[in-house]
């Protein structure tokens, strides 16, 4: 059993009591650099076609909740009000942003159960400074909610295991810990690794039967919440996954170093080493501050592996989907400088090569390719004309396009023939016509010119060459043909 009475949880409580002023000073410096880091950019890239589909996504809630499994429920359904405010992408990514900042907090707070301020503002400010913490602080979709959800259901979990059972207060603290791992399952279903890995944690403890007995009532709640996702097809969602790779597997590890080799070396031999110190630490004894040592461990690598073995059976493993594990990972990083004992200077010396690698890794952000939406729309609007039409031989890129198409001030639009609709008006779900059907709906039309925008992009499916090789087009000749970034293209047919 844990002895919440024992001298190091004693001082953790003293200490960590009442926020003094300077920590959360030093916490607020950290956010505003952070957020204003993160700004920077934020609106540079167009809506690629996962965020079009989040707006689109408001635009018929409830029928994307039912006919998407459920998956991001509880962002879209956040995201609702907030695009409500305004269509600007910088202002639909900032929610993203707010979610991502608010974990930083949280992550400062636990840090602080088992090691210094300073060592625990180190372990902040390298999760706000990290590659994937910027990445999906910059993206309108659900992963910023999902690991903030995460950390505060591991702060929760803190709490309640260093609280008496029977008492109101422990009773009070699994409450908030059910509707958060319920509200995460419902921010992105594969969160439910989170939880697993959670009760790893607790059976870390002498008291663990009574604590896994306790904890019933709200798994029985995450197994409900999974069970419903589940009935309605949540299970079918991300069916386009390739299957393990070790492409995949270096992905991972890029999540949570960065995308640079020498990086990933220096950072992932940094998790590693405080890995090992929390091991250690652990196994020294049962205090409540030892088994924090544990808890963070398992946070950091159980849900990894266990999406790692599930991918075995059915892929699912893509590196966003860790980001859970991120807050702890940075735990990690810092708990490696204790391998040099109280060399301070040392120690000093080491987190600073921590930071400048770790800033390293997000700088390259800047330097990624993106898919050119916006250039694709200015290109069909700089010489569109009344009787045009316009097709899309891969169906699900419209909204990506549709929000680049409302971003510009068109004179002319053409009409859309599959998906059907007013271009600029962004959906999750448009009314098409089966694929096969449209080169053959287009020469019946037979109008003077016919716009397609397609992704011939290698490895996703160049669904364009086969589109424009196809009999039925046979009158029709190209007469323009625009590539962009990201493997987008747009062509101009004109009938001979």
């Amino acid at each position: 059993m844990v002895d919440t009475t024992d001298p190091q949880t004693e001082v953790e409580r003293t200490t960590t009591g009442g926020a003094p002023r300077q920590a959360v000073a030093w916490v607020s410096a950290v956010m505003a650099a952070v957020a204003g880091s993160c700004l920077v950019g934020i609106g540079r890239r167009p809506l690629w076609l996962d965020e079009s589909l989040s707006v689109g996504a408001t635009t018929q809630l409830v029928d994307t909740w039912r006919f998407t499994g459920g998956t991001m429920a509880a962002y879209y359904a956040v995201l609702t009000p907030w695009i409500a405010v305004s269509h600007d992408r910088v202002w639909i990514r900032a929610l993203s942003l707010v979610f991502a900042l608010a974990v930083l907090p949280v992550t400062y707070w636990i840090a602080r159960q088992f090691a210094g301020r300073w060592e625990a503002l180190l372990a902040t400010a390298l999760l706000g400074g990290s590659w994937t913490f910027t990445r999906y602080a910059q993206e309108a979709r659900s992963y910023a909610l999902a690991m903030l959800l995460t950390t505060l259901a591991w702060a929760l979990l803190v709490r309640w295991v260093r609280t008496p059972l029977g008492t109101r207060r422990a009773t009070r603290y699994q409450v908030l810990y059910t509707v958060l791992i319920v509200a995460a399952l419902l921010a992105h279903g594969l969160t439910g690794l989170q939880v697993l890995a959670q009760i790893v944690a607790v059976g870390l403890l002498d008291d663990r039967s009574r604590r896994l007995r306790a904890l019933v009532p709200s798994l029985l709640a995450c197994m409900a919440t999974l069970g419903l996702l589940s009935s309605v097809g949540a299970a079918e969602v991300a069916n386009w996954i390739p299957p393990l790779s070790l492409h995949q597997l270096g992905e991972v590890l890029e999540a949570f170093t960065g995308p640079h080799v020498v990086v990933r070396l220096l950072l992932g031999a940094g998790i590693v080493a405080g890995a090992t110190v929390a091991v250690r630490r652990f196994q020294q004894d049962h205090s409540h501050g030892a088994w924090l040592y544990g808890a963070l461990t398992a946070w950091a690598f159980v849900p990894p592996v266990l999406l790692i073995l599930l991918s075995v059976v059915r892929p699912y493993l893509l590196a966003r989907y860790v980001i859970g594990s991120l807050p702890a990972v940075a735990m990690l990083l810092v708990l490696s400088l204790r391998t040099l004992g109280d060399r301070t200077t040392a120690r000093a010396a080491l987190g600073v090569v921590l930071v400048v690698a770790v800033v390293a890794g997000r700088i390259s952000l800047h330097d990624e390719p993106y898919d050119d939406w916006a250039g694709v729309a200015q290109a069909v609007a700089a010489d569109a004309r009344h009787d045009d039409l316009i097709a899309f031989p891969t169906q699900t890129i419209r909204p990506a396009f549709d929000f680049a198409w409302s971003e510009i001030d068109a004179e002319t639009a053409p009409r859309a023939i599959s998906p059907v609709g007013p271009l600029g008006t962004v959906h999750r779900m448009y009314p098409y016509h089966d694929d096969p059907q449209v080169p053959a709906l287009l020469a019946e039309e037979a109008p003077p010119r016919i716009w397609v925008v397609g992704d011939e992009t290698v490895g996703r499916g160049d669904t364009m060459t086969p589109f424009l090789d196809d009999v039925r087009l046979g009158d029709y000749e190209v007469t323009l043909r625009q590539n962009f970034d990201g493997g987008l293209a747009v062509v101009l047919l004109e009938r001979t």
